[in-house]
């Protein structure tokens, strides 16, 4: 069961990456915060985010051949994903599957303390959504 929203991600191409870094901080009056490459289970991805409060705002970039570069190339920059926490991401998934949601990939994914499973677009209307255990990948 989801627990909460726990906020979106924007994908930035990775030269846009400290440009977009400034204007968010400059629009949210909140300085970014970057989030450990070891906290991520793909590589070549840089992520850093604004504490809302009760949400997060990310701002990821890529390199050449990741999926938020791929993402950037294909759809342009915008919103990557959306992040609901969940307590339990197997039993997550397994009650998502059962009402015709995929994973990419099908098993959860080791990420700091726990786990956690994206969600195929295609599956979701178009939107990827991404399902942590507790607060995912925040320090």
């Amino acid at each position: 069961m989801v627990k909460r929203f726990l906020g979106a991600s924007i994908a930035v191409k990775a030269e846009n990456c400290d440009e977009a870094l400034k204007r968010f901080s400059a629009v949210f009056g909140i300085e970014p915060k970057p989030i450990p490459e070891e906290l991520f289970p793909f590589p070549g991805m840089k992520h850093y985010y604004f504490d809302l409060g009760n949400a997060y705002i990310f701002l990821v970039s890529g390199e050449e051949g990741t999926s938020v570069a791929k993402f950037c190339e294909k759809r342009g920059e915008g919103v990557f994903l959306l992040s609901c926490q969940v307590d339990d991401v197997a039993q997550h998934m397994k009650n998502a599957v059962a009402h015709g949601v995929r994973f990419n990939p099908e098993e959860p994914v080791p990420v700091g303390d726990g786990f956690v499973a994206f969600a195929h677009p295609k599956s979701m209307y178009g939107v990827q959504f991404e399902f942590p255990e507790g607060e995912g990948r925040l320090p």
